[in-house]
């Protein structure tokens, strides 16, 4: 018996989402969000590592020179590292591993 109030209009019941207490299409709409969240991040982080002195230079260099700390690391290390970031999370995002870890990981890139 679902909770929420069932309407005689089928369009109506369709905007008020009572197609979600059912697990299955709830558990559906879930799968399809983290397979294109990791299939956009797994394009950025490759696309970082196709242009990494690009990004190392336009973006690292230029709007974050503090993580550079005066010459003592190369911003291609920061490029290395959100890559890998962007790479590892996005497997673990649609693999169900460390979610939670990965889920910030991938939104501070």
């Amino acid at each position: 018996m679902s909770s929420r109030l069932s309407y005689s209009n089928p369009v109506l019941n369709f905007i008020m989402c009572n197609w979600l207490d059912l697990p299955v299409l709830a558990d559906l709409g879930m799968l399809v969000l983290r397979v294109v969240t990791a299939s956009l991040m797994v394009h950025h982080g490759i696309d970082k590592l196709q242009h990494v002195e690009g990004f190392s230079q336009g973006v690292i260099a230029g709007y974050f020179p503090f993580l550079l700390m005066g010459g003592l690391i190369p911003p291609e290390f920061w490029t290395y590292l959100s890559a890998g970031f962007e790479l590892v999370g996005s497997f673990c995002l649609v693999f169900g591993i460390f979610v939670r870890p990965a889920a910030p990981s991938l939104s501070s890139n």
